[in-house]
């Protein structure tokens, strides 16, 4: 048998052409081959290499066309989560496929990993993650690290916000915390990563919340004198009066005209939390008598980063 089996010309036959057992040791090559009838194989080897279109195939199947060039894999199946076929990959030495890439009658793509579906691409263009889970509208996708499937991810794990609903006392000369922000309050987010209670005005990152947290509170107090100010500043670890650590700036409003006015402060910061650590919005002014927050100009927010 000479080394190269070659097909130059086309081969039509109208009847069936069976082969029970065809073994080649050299190339196989051919421009075209037609069948208008069946053809069945028992079972064909090649130990060389495969080309259709090409005398000089560089790899084990080559298919090389002029213009435009494609496989096609076809199948009678009409249910759209049907599997119509794939490419398989297979761990010779083991005997176990490793890796598929399956199409479905719905357009859909799979990619297929140790026998599990890792991802699809549906007909719309969605990301399925560990098979048709396309997470919600907003989230991201997460990486997990080399050891896991990456996961959908809000864009926010925890986020709180609360407008004070009453006025408290503020003793002069003395950092108070804010508290009573039931109006507008909500807390979205898994108590393990934090909780905002909003009657004590405390934010208590839970035991799976570390992390770099943003910040934000507004403080008003009124009949503040003129020449006198408000300021504010966000401490971890503290108490009622007690600012404990400081983790933000301080913001000041300065009253310099007339008695008796409002004056608010704001201040902002991003912080590295850990679990544990109880977060409060502290308010001062400097007057020689204490005087109240004002409601509608107090508020607190935030979220983990």
């Amino acid at each position: 048998m000479a080394s190269k089996l070659r097909v130059d010309e086309i081969i039509s036959n109208n009847s069936n052409v069976s082969i029970g057992t065809a073994t080649f040791t050299g190339d196989v090559t051919g421009s075209t081959a037609s069948f208008t009838g069946s053809v069945g194989i028992g079972t064909a080897t090649f130990t060389g290499s495969v080309g259709i279109g090409t005398d000089t195939p560089s790899q084990e199947l080559v298919v090389h066309g002029n213009t435009f060039t494609s496989v096609l894999i076809k199948s009678d199946r009409t249910s759209p989560n049907s599997q119509i076929g794939g490419f398989s990959f297979m761990n010779q030495a083991v005997g176990v496929i490793t890796a598929t890439i399956n199409a479905l009658v719905d357009g859909s793509l799979l990619f297929k990993a140790a026998g599990e579906e890792r991802l699809r691409i549906d007909s719309a263009g969605a990301i399925g993650l560990s098979g048709s889970n396309y997470g919600t509208a907003g989230q991201v996708i997460k990486s997990n690290g080399n050891s896991a499937a990456p996961t959908w991810q809000n864009l926010h794990s925890f986020m709180f916000y609360g407008e004070q609903d009453t006025e408290h006392n503020i003793v002069t000369n003395t950092y108070t915390r804010l508290i009573n922000f039931g109006t507008n309050d909500f807390s979205i987010g898994d108590a393990s990563i934090a909780v905002f209670d909003e009657s004590s005005g405390t934010l208590t990152i839970g035991a799976d919340g570390a992390g770099y947290y943003y910040l934000e509170m507004h403080g008003g107090i009124d009949d503040v004198q003129a020449g006198d100010y408000a300021q504010c500043v966000i401490g971890k670890n503290g108490d009622s009066t007690s600012v404990g650590t400081r983790i933000s700036t301080y913001g000041r409003g300065w009253n310099s005209t007339s008695a008796n006015q409002v004056v608010t402060a704001s201040t902002s910061c991003m912080a590295f939390l850990s679990a544990t650590d109880v977060i409060r919005f502290y308010v001062y002014h400097n007057e020689s008598t204490d005087e109240k927050t004002e409601p509608n100009r107090c508020s607190v927010m935030g979220y983990k980063l």
